[in-house]
């Protein structure tokens, strides 16, 4: 298994398709079976299914297929998580504060089940995340610092919540890994209109 995330150098991948052309170039991983979504910041899952559908959902979870596969979450400040059980890639989830407030982990986890590992990229840190109390009040007060919120803080309580230990629910990238601070990521916060493309490649 791969697991990466795309940086300024490598271009936009906001467009579907070139994110499949160019991931499936990289991974040696056909088209068909590089999954992506329609991101509407929701709380719905999606099973994937082998071709170039896009499902209007913002988790997708791995059914029954057999390797090799990629998933891929197009960011930029958002949080992209990587689902793993027993090694295996089993899901991925577009993680901003609204599929994050409308229940996105939990019904993840009520079909990959809570004996997981959870992977997060890079995304928007506390620092640079201030929001108003209407968009506060979604999360636990551990997750909050000020009018400042910590996109990771909030998956580990609602992680814990779901019985998923914080042990198993890791940062990929302990420094440089916001997306406003680092030069080498979009963010929209930051202005940019282009997006990243996260991605773990199941081999």
């Amino acid at each position: 298994m791969r697991l990466g995330i795309t940086t300024v150098d490598s271009g936009d991948f906001k467009d579907p398709k070139i994110a499949r052309r160019l991931l499936s170039s990289l991974s040696a991983i056909p088209e068909d079976k590089i999954f992506l979504m329609n991101q509407v910041h929701s709380d719905k899952v999606a099973i994937a299914e082998e071709g170039t559908s896009l499902p209007k959902a913002d988790a997708l979870v791995i059914g029954n297929l057999k390797p090799p596969y990629a998933c891929v979450v197009r960011v930029a400040d958002c949080m992209p998580l990587f689902i793993i059980s027993d090694g295996v890639l089993v899901g991925c989830v577009h993680a901003g504060w609204r599929p994050l407030a409308g229940g996105i982990i939990q019904n993840t986890v009520k079909l990959t089940g809570s004996s997981i590992h959870i992977y997060a990229g890079p995304h928007i840190c506390y620092k640079c995340f201030e929001v108003g109390e209407e968009v506060q009040e979604f999360f636990p007060p551990a997750s909050r610092i000020g009018n400042r919120i910590s996109l990771f803080n909030a998956l580990e309580k609602i992680s814990e919540s779901v019985g998923i230990k914080a042990s198993d629910v890791l940062l990929l990238k302990a420094k440089g890994y916001c997306s406003i601070e680092n030069p080498a990521y979009f963010s929209h916060r930051g202005g940019d209109n282009k997006r990243m493309a996260a991605f773990a490649f199941q081999y």
